[in-house]
């Protein structure tokens, strides 16, 4: 009896002391946050190409570009994203909506390339 008594007390510990699942607790709403880090992906992703030298002026440009459209600190936005990755539960979570979010504008600008493809071929 003793044993049934200390082995549900243990599990009654461990369920107790088990962290609740993080949130996104950042300087900025969520929705911003995703949109300015999906904006820093796809920079990072057109400069792939680039050489090294036109590489460096060419990230603080991208970077002073996106901390003007979407207002923020890109210092603060840094600063989330490492709270954020030392949670893998949360982490998991923000990566999928940045990468969903990647994603949906990836099928916009093909949709309006086809568009102009299609405009270009009905003026011809």
């Amino acid at each position: 009896m003793k044993r049934i008594v200390y082995i549900f007390l243990c599990l009654s510990f461990v369920v107790a002391c088990k962290e609740e699942p993080r949130v996104y607790e950042g300087h900025y709403p969520q929705a911003k946050f995703v949109e300015v880090v999906r904006d820093i992906y796809v920079a990072e992703a057109a400069l792939k190409d680039v050489s090294s030298q036109q590489k460096d002026s060419l990230v603080a440009h991208y970077k002073s570009i996106i901390e003007e459209l979407h207002q923020v600190d890109l210092k603060q936005v840094e600063a989330d994203l490492e709270v954020i990755q030392s949670s893998p539960e949360l982490y998991k979570k923000i990566h999928g909506i940045i990468s969903d979010s990647v994603i949906m504008l990836e099928k916009r600008v093909n949709k309006q390339k086809e568009k102009k493809i299609n405009r270009d071929k009905d003026s011809n």
